[in-house]
């Protein structure tokens, strides 16, 4: 596949199950390779922990005062707000300092792997983001970007859909800023699994399907 997006579930990195361990194997594979990589929620926390990472396996046991990131509120609402840190990939898509996310989850991040940085905090210091800058495209983000809830979550989809056209067809590396801030390479809609694009700005006609989930693992 060209772009992989990795999900998650109620299942976590740490299970000793023959699907994840084989997932883990997998997901190593694609790092080396330097294929676009999405991770959401729980995916970001696999993607770490392959890269060499650790996680927080219950944030109210060990972050004092920690905002609700088990919301009780809908989830296609905002949870809390995110710090975007600068120089970072997700501030060069999203173009903001801060954003609103809905929050699911009470595992997070803890230490960074190798050649990891945080793109994105929480108030209480949770990290909510992380990418590999020497990557085409690897980022991981712990809120789940698919409610569209905040203007930057689209953005960042965007992203993803122009780096797989532009640069796993054609090998190039492109500037995702000029096409994901103000002028997103499209408008992106989801349907059973996979993205419906309208507005194309590429060779190919308005409506088409992009086989951009190959790999939707429901982690």
């Amino acid at each position: 596949g060209d772009a992989w997006i990795v999900t998650g579930s109620k299942y976590s990195v740490y299970d000793d199950l023959d699907w994840i361990n084989n997932l883990k194997s997998y997901l190593k594979k694609i790092v080396v390779l330097n294929k676009p990589i999405l991770g959401i929620c729980g995916g970001q926390q696999l993607l770490n922990v392959v890269l060499g990472g650790t996680l927080i396996q219950h944030i109210p046991d060990e972050i004092k005062d920690a905002v609700p990131h088990e919301q009780p509120n809908p989830r296609d609402q905002a949870g809390h707000i995110i710090k975007v840190k600068p120089n970072t990939k997700l501030y060069e898509i999203v173009q903001s300092d801060t954003m609103s996310v809905n929050s699911a989850h009470h595992q997070a991040v803890k230490e960074i792997a190798k050649d990891v940085i945080v793109n994105a905090i929480a108030l209480d210091g949770v990290i909510e983001g992380i990418e590999v800058p020497s990557k085409r495209f690897c980022l991981g983000v712990q809120w789940h970007p698919e409610f569209t809830i905040d203007p930057g979550d689209m953005k960042i989809f965007s992203a993803l859909l122009f780096i797989f056209i532009f640069s796993c067809k054609n090998g190039i590396d492109v500037d995702t800023s000029k096409k994901t801030a103000s002028d997103p390479i499209a408008d992106i809609t989801f349907l059973n699994g996979y993205f419906y694009t309208t507005n194309l700005d590429i060779s190919g006609n308005a409506g088409s399907q992009i086989d951009l989930f190959v790999f939707d693992v429901a982690f």
